[in-house]
């Protein structure tokens, strides 16, 4: 995961590099090894998948600024917002991978198992079911996030997600249970075991005001100064997550959105959003393809969408053969503004 962009990309060496650093001086395993095993199972443990997304996201936004991509706003779906957080300059780097890595430690070490299913129905149909399923066969799943006006997730043990399926597919609800890969339930009283911790290792934290637009989807809304702290990230584990409110936020005054991270998963759920003139949505890398050629495709759509892009780095790209930059403090795309300016001639030559 990230590995050709690695040996490809400066920018993204040093993030890695530098949450490799952060890693081993946990006494952790090599986080780059782990990443980029051939057996991709080493991707089911939280404290690889977590810490490696994390680092990942942020390496992809360092390669996007070196071609020029200059973000406007900021969205993070769930764990999105810890990489958010540190691009936008509310976090650094380094108090951002400690938050992720301890996260993933906590959840691993005090939370049970669970499991989340996606329901294509509104809120009223779910809370309807949910109240129906409680009165025939007791406790409920709990929502966990609000993605689409039809896109309802629910999260719980395994054993009343199961039942609850069941009961869905009786009365012609869909669903489909989601990775077990993390086999928690988010955003549910299952979290409730980390909280203390969550909140007392993030106040400890400095907090800046956020340099760029910052849309939570814990939320729904836009944050600033003073905003942040250890209640927030509290919340941002424990509350339903309200993504529907938050994209419709964004593309309010965004009009290109870039996807960042290891394989789009975000794209469908934004379009179901807007059933009438939809925001133009990219993503960054896939894991269907080299991530070298999503990323080539990415900026050749934002230079024909009207995004000015400086191709230098892909002529320069070899890592060896770069003289070494200044890490900027990272920044995380998710909306970039239109101009038409230089887009012939950068594309020409």
């Amino acid at each position: 995961m990230g590995k050709a962009l690695y040996n490809t990309f400066l920018p993204f060496a040093k993030v890695m590099d530098a949450a490799e650093t952060l890693y081993s001086q946990l006494r952790r395993p090599s986080l780059k090894d782990a990443l980029w095993k051939d057996d991709p199972s080493s991707l089911d443990d939280p404290d690889v998948c977590g810490p490696g997304i994390f680092a990942l996201q942020v390496g992809l936004v360092q390669v996007l600024r070196s071609f020029g991509i200059v973000p406007t706003s900021v969205l993070g779906h769930s764990f999105g917002e810890y990489a958010a957080a540190v691009c936008a300059g509310v976090l650094s780097f380094e108090d951002g991978f400690r938050l992720v890595l301890g996260r993933a430690l906590l959840i691993t070490s005090k939370v049970k198992e669970g499991r989340m299913t996606a329901l294509r129905a509104t809120a009223e149909t779910v809370n309807q079911a949910l109240a129906k399923f409680e009165l025939e066969h007791g406790t409920p799943p709990e929502v966990a996030a609000f993605n689409a006006e039809d896109s309802i997730v629910v999260g719980g043990s395994l054993e009343i997600i199961s039942a609850f399926e069941i009961y869905c597919f009786s009365i012609g609800i869909e669903f489909m249970r989601l990775s077990a890969s993390a086999p928690f339930a988010y955003h549910t009283s299952a979290m409730d075991p980390i909280l203390d911790d969550l909140a007392s290792l993030t106040s400890a934290m400095a907090h800046a005001p956020p340099t760029l637009k910052f849309i939570s989807s814990s939320t729904g809304g836009e944050l600033g100064e003073g905003e942040f702290g250890g209640e927030y990230w509290r919340g941002l584990s424990r509350n339903p997550i309200q993504f529907s409110k938050a994209i419709r936020l964004l593309c309010s005054s965004e009009s290109v959105l870039v996807e960042i991270g290891p394989t789009p998963k975000l794209i469908n759920l934004v379009l179901r959003n807007f059933k009438g003139n939809p925001p133009q949505v990219l993503y960054a890398m896939s894991q269907e393809e080299p991530c070298t050629e999503s990323l080539l495709r990415c900026l050749s759509q934002l230079s024909c969408k009207g995004v000015e892009v400086d191709w230098n780095p892909w002529f320069q790209r070899n890592v060896e053969e770069r003289s070494e930059p200044t890490l900027d403090p990272p920044d995380f795309v998710i909306s970039v503004n239109l101009t038409r300016k230089g887009i012939l001639e950068k594309v020409s030559r």
